[in-house]
Formats: structure tokens, C-alpha cells, sequence
């Protein structure tokens, strides 16, 4: 009797396992998930106007402001997905103009800073209109110029990027 004791004490472990086993097999269960993607109109960022600073005296040190929202800003307008957000950055914090004509080609200092590239929006935020369009984008920045600047046309560039946020 111990024998089949024993025997009825292992089918029954065995049972409990195989049961067991089952029931975790039929606890998990699988799902699936669909896949998709909107792709955006490309943007156009059409240059309507360039930032020109005013005429000031040479040799004499100053710091000149252009408000993004003045008549002498740089503009800039763009076409895109209608209803959808994007944000203008800049290249470069700041950029050097260069003297190009003029005395400051020989004499003094020929390059210019200009700095804090501003637009007419908090933190250069805009959203394309219904019909997809950004009609203006004003952006200023500020000027430095040193007692050695003498007279003359000084150029540079700025890159701007506009980009779906």
C-alpha cells in the first residue's frame, strides 16, 4: 500500500503541474496595433524684406536696436500645412558684419557685431493659417558699434530656419 501511496502522491503533483501549466498559457493573450503617419506639407519661407539698421555716426560707440516689429526689420512669409504649428530658429546667436566700402576698408575697425535676433512672436512660435499661409514674420536685432568703426557700408547674413513644432 505504501507503494501506490506514493504512486497517487506523484500522478497528483504531476496533475497539479500539468493543470497548472494550462493555466498559465491561457492567462496571456495577444494583440495588435496600427501603424501610421502624416507627412507635411514641405514649408516655403519666402525673404520679404532685409534687416537694415539706420545710419549712425562712425567713431563713435553705440548700441542700436531694430524692433522685429519696425519698417526696417527683416521679413519673411510662408506657406505650409494649414492649422500646424512651426518655429523660426536662427543659424547663429549672433553674426559680424563686414566693412565692404568705404574708409573702413583702410583705416580702424572693419567689422561690426550684431546680436539678440528677436521675432514678433514669443520664442519665434507662429501657426500656418487655414489656408496654410504665414503672412509675416518680423525679426530685429541689436547692433554694436565700437569707436573704431570708421565710415563705411558694412554686410553680413543671418540664416533663419522655419520648422513644424
Amino acid at each position: 500500500m505504501k507503494l501506490n501511496t506514493n504512486l497517487l502522491v506523484v500522478a497528483g503533483a504531476i496533475s497539479a503541474l500539468l493543470i497548472g501549466s494550462n493555466s498559465f498559457a491561457a492567462a496571456s493573450n495577444a494583440a495588435t496595433f496600427n501603424i501610421s503617419t502624416t507627412l507635411l506639407t514641405p514649408i516655403t519661407l519666402t525673404k520679404k524684406t532685409d534687416l537694415t539698421f539706420p545710419q549712425q555716426s562712425a567713431q563713435l560707440a553705440a548700441t542700436y536696436v531694430v524692433s522685429p516689429t519696425d519698417t526696417t526689420a527683416a521679413s519673411f512669409s510662408a506657406i505650409g500645412a494649414a492649422n500646424t504649428a512651426a518655429t523660426l530658429s536662427f543659424g547663429a546667436a549672433s553674426q559680424t558684419l563686414t566693412c565692404t566700402a568705404g574708409a573702413c576698408l583702410t583705416s580702424g575697425t572693419n567689422t561690426l557685431g550684431v546680436t539678440t535676433f528677436t521675432c514678433d512672436v514669443s520664442t519665434c512660435s507662429y501657426t500656418f493659417d487655414a489656408s496654410g499661409k504665414i503672412a509675416n514674420m518680423g525679426i530685429g536685432a541689436t547692433e554694436t558699434v565700437v569707436a573704431t568703426n570708421f565710415s563705411g557700408t558694412y554686410t553680413g547674413s543671418q540664416t533663419v530656419t522655419l520648422a513644424y513644432s
